[in-house]
């Protein structure tokens, strides 16, 4: 079965409500799903960036120790409301970008959605687990009381089959379509 990060446990799919298996399932622009259920146009909140060298290895992305890759944190935030909607942290490895789109991604200038939107990059997406975690909430964006959320991983490959980047969500397990 899927091997869960530390703080996370299994879910059981059939148990959740209909717009948390949404959430896990939505292929596409997370933004543009929250913004068409609750009609909240959605900030994404910039909360860290930085190249770092890799300590161990990470299988996920096929990375070795001492590799290079870019962590990134941002907040989706609704831009009324100030309501947290998810949280992603993304890991990704440069050198396996397009030079367009890594250079746009470690300027800041460009979302990871847009990247991989970009003309003549073909990706693929393949999902590596779900559950329900908990994390700290960062103070810039407040959250969930609880700490608690759902979340869901995948790898993001490029046409040539190469992992480029892991992307972890999550969103507020309170999360109601209210």
């Amino acid at each position: 079965g899927m091997v869960l990060p530390a703080g996370c446990d299994a879910v059981d799919f059939a148990t959740l409500s209909p717009l948390q298996r949404g959430l896990l399932v939505i292929d596409g622009t997370v933004t543009t799903f929250i913004e068409a259920v609750w009609g909240d146009p959605i900030r994404i909140v910039p909360l860290g960036q930085r190249l770092a060298d890799l300590p161990a290895g990470l299988p996920d992305l096929a990375a070795a120790a001492g590799a290079t890759v870019l962590e990134r944190t941002v907040a989706l935030v609704g831009e009324s409301t100030r309501r947290l909607y998810a949280l992603a942290d993304s890991t990704i490895v440069p050198g396996r970008l397009p030079p367009a789109v890594r250079q746009a991604l470690e300027a800041g200038t460009i979302g990871i959605g847009q990247a991989l939107r970009a003309p003549g990059f073909a990706t693929r997406r393949e999902g590596l687990w779900f559950g329900r975690c908990r994390r700290p909430v960062p103070p810039a964006v407040g959250g969930p009381a609880s700490g608690e959320f759902l979340a869901r991983a995948y790898r993001v490959c490029t046409g040539g089959g190469e992992p480029a980047m892991v992307i972890t969500e999550f969103f507020p397990w309170e999360l109601s379509p209210a």
